[in-house]
């Protein structure tokens, strides 16, 4: 797919919640989430999440909660994140969730060194570097 056409991608924003309940456990991205879901069922993210959803008997519920432009996936998941741990939900998401894999498969290891790079010669936190990756993961201009 060629760069130009990424910049359109959508991307979903999730929950995932025990079947049975409404409390939510981790918040996510994906652009396709049947897909995801059986991802974090096959392999979840982290060693919590695995536990968690060993512990339901059957699959956890997913919840696309926004759907945004793949530039603004980060901040839209990092604003759920936030919501969700300000109403008090025990969170499963690690510090970074599983952004590093989503970026390994849309960038070369060179693309990202150059950005970092990029971002440590202008002083970017690691917030803005990451929104800075994923940007440029999506095809979208970086400056």
């Amino acid at each position: 797919m060629a760069r130009d056409a990424q910049i359109n991608l959508r991307v979903s924003v999730y929950t995932l919640a025990a079947p049975d309940c409404d409390a939510v456990r981790y918040v996510g991205q994906t652009l396709h989430p049947e897909q995801r879901l059986a991802q974090h069922i096959a392999r979840p993210a982290n060693a919590a999440l695995a536990e968690w959803i060993a512990s339901l008997g059957s699959p956890p519920r997913m919840t696309v909660v926004e759907t945004v432009d793949a530039c603004e996936a980060l901040a839209a998941e990092q604003r759920w994140i936030a919501y969700h741990r300000k109403a008090g939900a025990e969170l499963l998401n690690d510090r970074f969730g599983d952004l590093t894999h989503q970026i390994n498969m849309r960038m070369s290891r060179e693309e990202a060194d150059a950005l970092r790079a990029h971002a440590n010669a202008r002083g970017l936190n690691l917030s803005d570097w990451m929104r800075l990756v994923v940007c440029a993961a999506a095809g979208r201009r970086v400056s």
